[in-house]
Parts: C-alpha cells; structure tokens; sequence
C-alpha cells in the first residue's frame, strides 16, 4: 500500500514532496503498534486529502511503522534533499550521532527505524547518499521509547559465566517443559533481562555436540508441508500430534497452519472476490446489525442436499415465491460479507497472520457460501423452463449422464451472474440468473448437441435412484477448503449430542449462520481454547464414524 503511495507522489514538484516527507513523520509519532489503521486514512495523513470509500483495506500499526522509514527515505530522495540544507536549516543528525547520543550501534538503530523512527535519505557529494534524522524526530522518539533506550545504553555483552548459567537452565526447560526454542528464549530473557533476540541467537548457536541444549536450525515448513498440516487439522488433529509428526515445535505448526489460511484467503482476491460492490453503507460502523439481523438471512439457510436426480428436478420445478425486498436484503447481505472478508483479506500480515482474524473471516465466507445456495435455489424453476425452452423437451426425457453436468453447470452459471449482479440498482436477479442460464445451455447444447440422447415423452429414462452430487459444494471457491468432508453432516448424527451441536453450530447446519471459535466459545461457556479442542474432537468422532460407514453414510 505505501509502495503504491509512493508511485504516485514521487513525480509531484520537490516542494510538494517535501511537504509529504514532513506529514510522514509527524504520522510515525502518531501510530501505535497495537492499533489498525484504514488504508483511506494513511493515504489522507501524508497528502491531506482523502480519497473515496472504497473498500480500503486496514493495516496493523506494527507493519505500518516498520515501513514508514523507508517511505520517508524514498520521498526525500525523490525531492531531491541534500546533506548540506538537512544539516544547515534542519540540524539534522546523521547515523553515527543518534548512536553517540543514545550509546546503542549502528544494528540497534536499524530495528528503531523499524519501530518507527523514519530518516531522510539525503545526497552527500559524488553520487553519495546518507541518512538524516530530524532534531524533532528524535526526540519525540526518545520521549516515547524512554525505558527502552536506557536499557540499550546500559547493554553489556554476554560473559562466559552468564552465557553457562543460561545455558543450563535451557537444558532443564527443554527436558522438563518440552519448549520450544522461542519459549526457552523467552523465559531466560525475562530471568537475565536480556533481549529475547539475543539470548535466542545463543542458543542457536550451540552445537549439538556442546553443552547446550542442542536447538537445531530447522528449515520452514515448505508450502507442501503447510498443506497437509492445514488438512489435517481440518479432519480434527491435535496440533501437538502434528508437532511431533514433522518434529517441530507446536507455534511452528500453529503458524504453518495460520500461513496457509491466509494464503488461501489473499489468493481469493484474485478470483471469488475480485469483484464485491462497496457501497456506503457496508463502511459503517453499525452495518452487521443493519444488514445481518434480518430473519430472511439467518433463517432456513442449510436444508439437507437432495441427492436424487429425478426428486431433485421435481423439487426445482416448485417456484418459491421471494418478494422483491427478501431478495434485496438476501443480496445485501451476501455482497457485505464478501465484501467484510475481502477487507480482512487485504489486511493479513501473510508471515505471521492472526488466527483470530482468520476465523473471522472464514466465517464470513462460510455464512456467504450459505447464502448464496439458498438465493440460487430461489431460481431453480427459473433454471428448469429455460433449459427445458432452449432443449425443447422436458428434462425427464434426457439421460442422466448428459443431464447431471447440464443442471450443475446451469447452477453454477447462475452463481456468477450472482457474484457479478449490483443489487444496489434495485434489479431482480431473475433477469441476470435467467440470460445466463439460456447462454450456458445454448453453448452446451451446441458443444454435446451429436452425442446427446433423447427418449420419446411417454418412455422417460430417469427414474428414481440416479445420483445426483451435492450442487453447493462448488458453488463458492472458498468451500472446497473451508468445508468439512461432506460425510460428515449425516455421521454428526450418531456421535455424542453435545459435540453433534458445537458441529452444527459451527457450520451452520442448524438452519441459522455459522459462528466462529470465539461466538461458539461464548456459546459454551468455555474458554476459547477449550471450545477450540472440543470442535476437533468433534470433527474426529464424525469422521471416525463416517469412513466406518456408520450413520447411513
């Protein structure tokens, strides 16, 4: 996002540019690392104007800071400020006299820049560049980082008695405790008081031959690896057990796992979620309770798949009557949860995602993915009369090896002219589902048209008993990894009642929206981790039962 600030400011005229670098370190002495700021508002804080809502996505305080620096670096250098007008009108300070003045070194100043101490990048002679911190930068920097500075004055080096003392007790927390590198670090910095990066490159060091603890340097779960986690822990799996499995730390799964969520959900803004209307109203700070409390959308929104062909097109030739503003209020809120989960989406930190926010999310595309089927399903005897028109014959008199792919590939035509359809303009999606339909079955008919099988009306072929697979599984992208294994609803079942409700309510197989681990942890009574372990034992149970084939299954 500040890359691409950049790329538009960095041709303005120089005084225009250096009013910019001034407006970006005033922000850094305004952010705070644990806050989120939109994307509209960093834009209005450098160049004091703001541009329209539009969706914008919000950044964490933290990743804010820590590129801040580099923004200032890259608008000064663009302005074309010198060494000679920083240090003449400015008093700037250079490099070395920030660290005289503080007594830290010259790597010590560099993760203070990333905390939010932005420099100017500034022309010396020959070509040559150097950094310039401002008088007023650095003090405000000093005022808000007091402690830290004085404990980065007052930094000695490691000795060897010390270094053995941290040691020892490593090895006890690794026998006895079972950490990780990270937690072992953690716990001798606070003894020591030491910096966790310091006493965490110690024991890295050690060989494994050597007195210490033996910590390896592990490469990272590779993308492959972070996919069988993410499956796994779908199917209910103890990340302990997956720990163990590919013999690393528990975090290290937990963040494998987070990593390829967020993955999967950034790469949907490409596809499923390249195109959500933003209209005012999804921006304001009300707009769930507005848009998602009506009973139209929380109400009937996962009745059991027919998987019978011949009862399924019987069941799609009933016209379910749906008014005008029901349908207004059903493609309101299936726009504003793509649109929620896009934003979220947008603002992941993809090295270290937050595995709340994700759920979050996930969510939101699994209540979306529930709308949407029970808003395609209100046009299935709109599908069925423009198939049977362009066919000219009813859809009894096909087979049923050419009808299935005709009726799933008419559905999901109407998905997209779902995904695609601006309800904001007030249209009925009937004319949108319906064109799409006649052009999916005209072009299907053409490309299957010699190899098609008709029977006379009075001998139909279809007959009660014909598979017909579940049509909402590939209705959204999201479901094929959000979803649990489809076995899985009818196997809940015959488990324990109480862990047959926390899968219900999960997935929104009660008729009402899915909850994340945190409403279903409010739910329970329980704390969010014990809410969490009891949804994987659920999931364990029904997939125990359901590959036993038990449940009917």
């Amino acid at each position: 996002m500040l890359a691409e600030l950049e790329r538009q400011l960095r041709f303005a005229p120089a005084d225009a540019l250096r009013r910019h670098l001034e407006r970006v370190e005033a922000m850094a002495g305004e952010i705070d690392a644990e806050g989120k700021y939109p994307e509209d508002w960093v834009a209005f804080r450098v160049t004091g104007y703001r541009p329209p809502a539009s969706g914008h996505a919000v950044v964490t305080g933290e990743a804010l800071l820590g590129d801040i620096s580099a923004l200032a670096e890259r608008l000064s250098d663009a302005a074309g400020v010198t060494w000679v007008e920083a240090r003449e009108r400015d008093r700037a300070l250079d490099a070395d006299e920030v660290c005289a003045r503080w007594s830290i070194s010259r790597k010590t100043l560099e993760r203070y820049r990333r905390r939010g101490l932005p420099a100017r990048r500034v022309s010396v002679e020959k070509g040559l560049s150097k950094l310039a911190f401002l008088p007023e930068v650095v003090g405000r920097f000093e005022r808000t980082h007091e402690l830290n500075l004085k404990r980065a004055a007052s930094f000695t080096r490691i000795d060897a008695r010390t270094r053995a003392r941290m040691l020892r007790r490593a090895v006890r927390y690794r026998r006895k405790f079972d950490c990780s590198l990270n937690q072992v670090a953690a716990r001798l910095a606070e003894r020591f008081d030491r910096s966790h990066e310091a006493v965490r490159q110690l024991l890295r060091r050690q060989p494994r031959t050597g007195p210490g603890p033996a910590f390896d340097r592990r490469e990272p779960l590779r993308e492959r690896q972070r996919r069988v986690i993410l499956r796994a822990w779908r199917r209910g799996l103890e990340a302990s057990d997956l720990a163990a499995w590919f013999g690393v730390s528990r975090g290290a799964v937990l963040r494998a796992l987070n990593v390829e969520r967020a993955r999967l959900l950034r790469g949907l803004l490409e596809t499923a979620l390249a195109t959500v209307p933003s209209p005012p109203l999804f921006e304001r700070a009300d707009a769930d309770d507005v848009l998602l409390s009506a009973p139209s959308v929380r109400e009937g929104l996962a009745p059991p798949p027919v998987t019978d062909l011949l009862e399924w097109i019987e069941a799609a030739r009933v016209r379910e009557v749906v008014g005008p503003a029901e349908e207004q209020t059903r493609l309101a809120a299936y726009q504003f949860l793509r649109h929620r989960a896009a934003r979220a989406a947008q603002g992941l930190n993809l090295s270290h995602p937050s595995g709340s926010a994700l759920d979050e999310a996930e969510t939101r595309l699994r209540w979306a993915g529930l709308l949407k089927a029970l808003i395609v399903r209100s046009q299935f005897a709109l599908l069925v009369e423009t198939c049977e028109g362009r066919l000219a014959r009813p859809l009894e008199d096909m087979r049923a090896a050419d009808l299935a792919p005709l009726l799933h590939g008419a559905v999901t035509a109407i998905g997209l002219a779902l995904d695609h359809h601006d309800h904001t303009k007030g249209g009925r999606l009937a004319a949108a589902a319906g064109l799409a339909v006649d052009r999916f079955t005209a072009r299907w008919l053409r490309d299957h048209a010699p190899g098609v099988s008709m029977t006379h009306r009075a001998t139909p072929r279809l007959r009660t008993g014909l598979p017909f697979s579940d049509w909402t599984i590939g209705l959204c992208a999201w479901r094929a990894w959000l979803d649990p294994d489809p076995r899985l609803r009818s196997a809940s079942k015959a488990i324990e009642p109480g862990l047959a409700r926390i899968l219900a309510m999960r997935f929104g197989w009660t008729g009402g929206p899915p909850v994340s681990q945190k409403q279903l942890s409010m739910m329970l009574g329980v704390p969010l981790v014990h809410a969490a372990r009891m949804e994987r034992k659920a999931l364990r149970a029904a997939l125990t039962l359901a590959r036993a084939g038990g449940a009917g299954t």
